[in-house]
């Protein structure tokens, strides 16, 4: 029988790396060497800082973005507190069975800071809110209603009291206000209120949302000017000069007139806010009307007209 053999011809490999000899220190502890091809690691240009590499919490002064950070102050942590401690005394929740294939909306908190009309902190507030958006429409809710009161109404409720010589009581109720026929009546709506509600008197009405209130005599004077200047600074116009007319005559304000502005949501945020100014401030509400026509594509000159 004849045998055939065939020879496999071989494939040439690269040598393997040379395994580093590892030395001893002087307490004969094995140290590795590094491997010649590796770079060397760079030299700090700074010396090193171990409180740079820490997050470093916000002031007191500010409002906190998450439960993290809120839950690291004493005062957020008894607003929170309060709000769940009142939530649980009115019967906020019923315990049911989950409903399968259902959409949960769950919860978050929002903390907001109470000041007065001089910018002083009166009260670290906490809300434990329902997450809406992630409700679906025609499955979760049919039609949506808001719970604040119309910019209109405040000052028809306020007139209105000034001209039946009403006493003004404010209240928060753990803000709102309440108007009675006289002061011992407001007084026996306060008593019934504070038995179904965690409410803070805080005696007759000087400042809410933002609204100074002044009274003389039987007059009555609202002022927003805190709400003005934070207005000013938000806008970068804390140095601008005051005009005697809020809008000039000569203003050309159409589509396309002039280059798409660089940054539309802040022009949409100020005039958001100017609308709110209109409360105090009814000279100006012909030329927030106009740029408000323009919310939806504001140019240069809309926000020259804005300024």
């Amino acid at each position: 029988m004849l045998q055939t053999y065939h020879r496999r011809s071989k494939t040439t490999e690269p040598p393997p790396p040379p395994t580093p000899t590892p030395t001893h220190t002087t307490t004969g502890q094995p140290t590795h060497t590094r491997p010649p091809n590796l770079r060397p690691n760079p030299k700090p240009t700074k010396p090193y800082n171990a409180s740079s590499y820490h997050t470093q919490l916000p002031s007191l002064d500010t409002e906190p973005t998450t439960f993290t950070i809120a839950n690291r102050y004493p005062q957020w942590r008894s607003a929170m507190a309060d709000e769940f401690s009142t939530l649980m005394r009115n019967g906020t929740w019923t315990l049911v069975p989950r409903v399968p294939n259902s959409n949960v909306v769950d919860s978050k908190w929002v903390f907001k800071l109470k000041r007065d009309q001089t910018g002083a902190i009166k009260r670290y507030k906490a809300r434990l809110v329902a997450k809406g958006f992630r409700q679906q429409p025609g499955i979760d809710y049919q039609e949506t209603f808001s719970l604040v009161v119309k910019l209109t109404t405040i000052p028809v409720v306020l007139s209105l009291a000034v001209t039946q010589k009403w006493s003004l009581r404010q209240l928060d109720v753990q803000n709102a206000f309440l108007h009675g026929n006289n002061p011992e009546a407001i007084d026996k709506v306060v008593q019934r209120l504070s038995q179904s509600f965690a409410i803070q008197d805080m005696g007759s009405l000087s400042y809410f949302l933002g609204i100074e209130v002044t009274n003389q005599g039987y007059d009555m004077i609202l002022s927003q000017r805190k709400y003005i200047i934070d207005l000013l600074q938000r806008a970068g116009l804390s140095n601008a000069k005051p005009v005697s007319s809020p809008m000039t005559t000569t203003a050309n304000l159409a589509l396309g007139y002039s280059a798409m502005l660089a940054d539309p949501i802040k022009y949409r945020k100020i005039v958001g806010a100017l609308q709110y100014v209109t409360l105090s401030r009814p000279d100006i509400t012909f030329a927030v009307n106009k740029v408000c026509q323009f919310m939806h594509s504001p140019t240069e000159n809309h926000w020259s007209a804005v300024k």
